[in-house]
């Protein structure tokens, strides 16, 4: 029964492999369902109640805003439309639209890594950590990215392959780092509850404990200094840790946490992607003889001309 399905779906697909079928399931899929189930932050009202506390802060409105509204847009559908590109049906039954699904999706990817880079000195609180992950990442698929067009454009299959694998491998990271950021907290928690700290201000404090439902007049309770700031500049210092009645500890959690876990993230994918390239050398082979023939058939062609 098994078997007689997985054959369905390998037809269904056009994958020669059933091992091929089910790392398309388990990584393209999956990435795709995860940027469909946020697609309602497509909405920027909608991301802006679902955010991380104190993001809303720095992103409401203006150019920080109009980067972050412009960054969702362009990689949630990216993500979503990504599984079309690596179904070998669709480029054997049409790979017109495989042309002009990959144009799409790497314009919308090159937009979203462009938008990534310039709200990182404010997303998730920004510590150089956070931004050095984020512009590295935003520079590895694009440099993937653009030797992967190269690759096409010269007629090396193999090469568009490669680097295409490698350039959702990468954009993958954004995913991988989730449940490694979800552990960091955990053995904060566990191993070291009240030794890290970040600074805020009293007015990105203010705006975390508006936001709760219903907000919360306990700010002054916990930051007294708060009080007497007229200016709202005034330097706080805030335990990072995981808490559900304080935001505001939680999201210093965060801060801390989501650079090293998207450094963590990234890596495991480069090294998982490359993994992955070794083990179907032979596809990467099969290609090069496909174009090799290519060529030899153009220049035969052209000879009796």
């Amino acid at each position: 029964m098994l078997q007689s399905t997985a054959q369905l779906l390998r037809k269904q697909t056009g994958f020669s492999k059933t091992s091929s079928l089910v790392l398309f399931l388990l990584t393209a899929c999956i990435f795709s369902a995860f940027c469909i189930y946020r697609v309602k932050s497509i909405d920027y009202e909608h991301w802006g109640r679902q955010s991380r506390p104190g993001e809303w802060f720095w992103f409401k409105d203006g150019f920080k805003g109009q980067a972050m509204k412009w960054h969702l847009r362009s990689v949630i559908p990216a993500g979503a439309l990504m599984p079309f590109q690596f179904l070998p049906i669709i480029r054997q039954k049409s790979i017109a639209i495989h042309r002009i699904l990959g144009r799409v999706v790497l314009i919308l990817l090159l937009i979203g890594n462009i938008t990534a880079v310039i709200v990182s000195p404010w997303a998730f609180g920004g510590t150089v950590t956070t931004q050095a992950a984020c512009v590295s990442l935003a520079i590895l698929i694009t440099v993937a990215m653009a030797k992967g067009i190269r690759g096409i454009r010269s007629g090396n299959l193999d090469v568009h392959r490669v680097w295409m694998l490698r350039t959702w491998a990468y954009a993958g990271s954004i995913l991988t780092m989730r449940p490694i950021n979800i552990l960091f907290h955990i053995m904060v928690r566990i191993f070291q509850p009240n030794k890290f700290q970040t600074v805020s201000t009293c007015e990105q404090l203010a705006s975390i404990y508006d936001s709760m439902s219903p907000p919360s007049n306990e700010m002054i309770s916990h930051y007294p200094m708060c009080l007497d700031d007229t200016t709202n500049k005034t330097l706080v210092v805030v335990l990072a840790k995981l808490s559900r009645s304080r935001p505001d500890q939680t999201s210093a959690l965060t801060t801390l946490t989501f650079g090293a876990a998207l450094w963590a993230g990234t890596l495991i994918n480069v090294v998982l992607i490359e993994w992955y390239l070794q083990a179907t050398e032979d596809e990467t082979s099969r290609l090069k003889m496909v174009c090799m023939n290519k060529r030899r058939g153009k220049e035969t062609d052209e000879k009796s001309l």
